[in-house]
């Protein structure tokens, strides 16, 4: 791999803590995996007591695939994967390594998002009755506690006897999992965590199998992958690099805290900490947009994108009158553009409205696959990581975008990594309110509105 100056810096083969803050588009995995080859080469650390640890498992594998493609043999000795496999590889491990004088124990099965979702629902139709009709995807939120209620919203749900209700049904589906021998993907890294934590030698063996620990994503941190961490690491002299973007932190409803990477000196001693700040995949014009909307966010580290590839980005932004005409303009744009374009949106509804009446209206289908070179089409969270030569962001609202129910400045970093999927073209669709005020996000970003009509003439 050729590298950069901060790259290179990044990416050389010592230790301690290290944190790579890597801005969009800027390489970050191809570092950690420079980084893993340098270990090796230069003796630091055999391959086989490195550990990769990331969050999705798409991500995991495209890791390992890329490892053993620059590395070659040595890349299989390597152990990468999700902080949920690898916890559920601890959980079996150490139920199989138990005294031959005490009785085997079953391994739990795991119980995916759908598969809880079906049993919590059957746990709540019991009691539907006393629900006073919140949908089931509510009441699921709620027992998740993954992002704590307002005081406000407690009291109200406890003054309607619904929080007695809704905890019954918690207790309810862990007891469910008791009884079936079944663990959810929450429960892996706390039981993981807890064994590591009980079983001192355990523990340490955890620890010399694993010396060196790179971790991917880091924004994505919970509180729980961060205890995790902790306990994989020696309290003394730890190997650990991490690379992430506090910028792009947008899972703060699984209980991400951005916190872990700005504050990274509260949590370990005297950690190196490196910028990635060339941008190789937009053009100058979309990482200056985005840059100066990023930062209207207070809680973020500070540092200011380059492209590397020049000027030359367009940036239109279409104010419409109403859905209807929002779905004329993109199907305008995706009948003017060529391949490799994106519709990117907040929320799943929004995608499956425009994909049904694009499809209704150009096949007479109900999808639209075969319409402007097949773009794609995905909710904002689901882009991340992907780009896309052109990008349209639809159904910019302020009643959609941001959520008033979610954080204000993680819906801003959300809208970030919309914005800087883009390398050439960035198309802004917004709908005004009635009294012609444009929404949040497109006064903060400050671009010039043209109407649907102005963009066909």
């Amino acid at each position: 791999m050729k590298c950069n100056r901060e790259q290179a810096l990044a990416s050389r083969p010592d230790r301690g803590v290290t944190l790579v803050i890597a801005g969009a588009g800027t390489g970050k995995t191809s570092c950690l995996i420079e980084k893993t080859r340098n270990l090796i080469e230069h003796g630091i650390v055999p391959p086989g007591e490195i550990l990769i640890l990331t969050f999705s498992r798409k991500a995991a594998d495209e890791i390992s695939e890329r490892i053993v493609r620059h590395l070659g043999p040595a890349g299989k000795n390597i152990a990468a994967g999700t902080f949920h496999s690898f916890s559920y590889g601890i959980i079996r491990e150490y139920l199989h390594s138990r005294p031959p004088a005490l009785p085997p124990l079953p391994v739990p099965s795991i119980l995916d998002r759908e598969g809880q979702e079906s049993v919590i629902d059957e746990l709540i139709r019991r009691d539907l009755g006393k629900l006073r009709g919140l949908p089931a995807p509510v009441i699921r939120q709620l027992m998740g506690k993954e992002r704590p209620l307002e005081a406000t919203v407690i009291r109200r749900l406890q003054e309607l006897g619904i929080a007695e209700v809704i905890e019954s049904i918690r207790m309810d589906y862990e007891r469910w999992k008791t009884e079936n021998n079944v663990f959810d993907f929450g429960d892996l890294i706390v039981k993981a965590s807890e064994i590591l934590t009980n079983d001192a030698s355990y523990r340490k063996a955890i620890r010399e199998r694993h010396r060196y620990l790179l971790v991917d994503e880091f924004q994505d941190t919970s509180e729980d992958n961060f205890r995790l961490l902790k306990l994989i690491l020696p309290e003394k002299n730890p190997d650990l690099f991490v690379v992430g973007d506090d910028w792009q932190s947008i899972y703060g409803f699984r209980n991400a805290r951005v916190e872990y990477i700005i504050g990274m000196k509260k949590f370990f001693d005297r950690p190196k900490i490196i910028k990635l700040k060339v941008n190789y995949r937009s053009r100058r014009e979309i990482v200056a947009l985005s840059g100066r909307f990023i930062a209207r966010n207070r809680r973020r580290t500070a540092k200011k994108l380059v492209s590397a590839s020049g000027p030359g980005g367009a940036i239109t932004a279409i104010r419409t009158r109403d859905r209807h005409e929002e779905l004329a303009c993109i199907k305008f744009i995706l009948s003017n553009e060529g391949e490799d374009i994106a519709v990117l949106y907040r929320n799943n509804w929004q995608g499956e409205l425009i994909k049904k009446r694009l499809g209704q209206d150009n096949t007479g289908k109900k999808g639209c696959e075969d319409f402007g070179g097949g773009p794609r089409f995905m909710t904002m969270h689901a882009s991340k990581g992907l780009e896309f030569r052109s990008v349209i962001i639809a159904g910019i609202s302020d009643d959609i975008i941001p959520d008033p129910m979610s954080d204000l400045e993680e819906e801003r970093r959300l809208f970030y990594v919309a914005l800087t999927r883009a390398r050439e073209k960035l198309y802004l669709l917004c709908h005004g309110r009635e009294n012609g005020k444009l929404p949040r996000f497109l006064r903060e970003l400050g671009v010039r509105v043209r109407t649907f009509s102005g963009l066909k003439n």
